[in-house]
């Protein structure tokens, strides 16, 4: 059969073709142009191809919305999520480089002065890792005014010093820190205002034993010592033991500490009358006794009248100190003295029993790249040492540097004359003696005694005593 057909009229039959419906000739003429017309082909194979369904037009945009949605979503997560971070990253660097925390007492050195109804306050950090922030004031009651010092990691936003003034609304009668008093008609030093927070009434109540005796530092100065209490019948008393021998060439000294602590301990306790110690010397066990009445002999008032008050603390310590009993630091012009940096840290007791320390705490705006200790014994150098920061850094004010001279106890010189002196090193390297000695006494061994530096490169440096 001649294949005659044209495109049109196959293209009009390849429906029915591909549903079988043309008879045989149709079907072998539409066949036979297939074979020969690629177009007519193309066309019947996606007549007859299988057919793939398709979303409808708004199926497919919610799809695309769905999907965009969820891209926008995971983007907003990461976003929340990245925010959050970078916030409390923030939150964390205002937090201790900025706004800091309040800084319990017990790390802080002071002085305060009333006039009136005016309040200035001024003191350093112990802690040399720190630096103060910012001082807040609030009068609880008339004539009480209580302070909040905030102090974070040392950097250039702070300093390891504060000063500040406050301007209350009635005569101020008591200045508390951290629920500490520490004026009350005089400047209460840190150890008073620690002592005066132990108080209590009963010797059976041992662990405020052991919290008074902290804050006296008795451990600090004679060392661990185990508590017997006598309370079965009144006059109640208690016996502490030392448990190291005390060396015969300080055992005078450390009989005054005894007493001094005696004291103090009879103070703070209410119904406590009589203390003893026991210790070993020289291989003979020995004792020392002091009762209520002998405390108030060495303070020239009834003993528990001296625990009313943190003044009164403060008085005790004034007396026990101008009597050198706890430590050989000269009595400033002031009068008074805080035997709480007879040992500043527990962990120096170790290491110079027959030595001392020293701390000296800058109170300069110089530019102090280095401090330098000379120790001499008749005039010749025995032992010295240096300290710089160690990023190189000058000593900024409040800061402060520690010298550990293990070697000159009073055991050792014996008889001998002893001098320390101080060097200030400045910003090209070079070194500036004070002319002042510093004073240490010969009675000092296994004591750190603290210092502050004031002055300046020009009219130069002098070293009083921390109070």
């Amino acid at each position: 059969m001649k294949n005659d057909l044209s495109c049109g009229v196959v293209r009009d039959l390849l429906p029915s073709y591909a549903e079988g419906l043309t008879g045989e000739d149709s079907r072998a003429a539409i066949e036979k142009h297939l074979e020969e017309c690629p177009d007519c082909r193309e066309i019947y194979g996606r007549m007859t191809a299988p057919e793939t369904p398709a979303a409808a037009p708004e199926e497919q945009r919610e799809v695309d919305y769905l999907r965009r949605l969820r891209r926008r979503g995971r983007r907003r997560v990461l976003l929340a999520i990245a925010s959050v971070l970078l916030l409390a990253g923030i939150a964390a660097f205002t937090a201790v480089f900025v706004v800091g925390r309040p800084t319990p007492a017990s790390s802080l050195s002071w002085q305060a002065e009333v006039a009136g109804d005016r309040v200035d306050v001024s003191g350093f950090l112990l802690d040399s890792g720190l630096g103060c922030r910012s001082l807040s004031w609030q009068e609880s009651t008339p004539g009480q005014v209580e302070l909040t010092v905030k102090s974070a990691l040392i950097s250039p936003l702070s300093s390891g010093s504060f000063s500040g003034e406050y301007q209350a609304s009635a005569p101020v009668e008591r200045v508390l820190l951290d629920g500490l008093v520490i004026w009350e008609g005089q400047t209460v030093s840190r150890r008073a205002a620690l002592i005066y927070n132990c108080v209590h009434d009963y010797v059976g109540d041992v662990s405020a034993n052991a919290e008074l005796a902290q804050a006296i530092g008795v451990y600090d100065r004679l060392g661990y010592f185990t508590w017997e209490l006598h309370t079965e019948a009144e006059p109640y008393g208690c016996t502490l033991t030392l448990e190291e021998e005390v060396s015969p060439s300080i055992r005078s000294g450390q009989e005054e500490l005894m007493r001094a602590c005696a004291c103090l301990l009879l103070a703070g306790i209410g119904n406590l009358e009589q203390v003893e110690w026991s210790y070993v010397s020289g291989g003979e066990q020995l004792s020392l006794t002091v009762d209520r009445e002998q405390a108030s002999y060495l303070l020239g008032r009834e003993v528990k009248d001296c625990a009313l008050s943190a003044a009164g603390v403060q008085q005790a310590l004034d007396i026990l100190s101008a009597q050198a009993a706890l430590d050989g630091l000269p009595t400033p012009v002031s009068g008074q003295v805080d035997i709480g940096y007879a040992l500043l840290d527990d962990s120096f007791t170790d290491v110079f029993a027959d030595g001392f320390g020293v701390i000296v705490f800058n109170d300069t705006d110089a530019e102090i790249y280095g401090l330098e200790i000379d120790c001499r014994v008749d005039g010749e150098s025995r032992q010295g040492g240096g300290g710089i920061n160690a990023d190189g850094s000058p000593l900024y004010k409040g800061e402060s540097m520690t010298f550990i001279l293990s070697e000159l106890g009073p055991g050792a010189f014996a008889g001998h004359e002893r001098a320390v002196y101080l060097s200030v090193t400045d910003k090209e390297g070079r070194s500036h003696r004070l002319e002042q000695e510093i004073p240490i006494s010969v009675a000092g061994s296994g004591r750190t005694y603290a210092f502050v530096l004031r002055g300046d490169f020009e009219q130069g440096f002098t070293l009083s005593p921390l109070e």
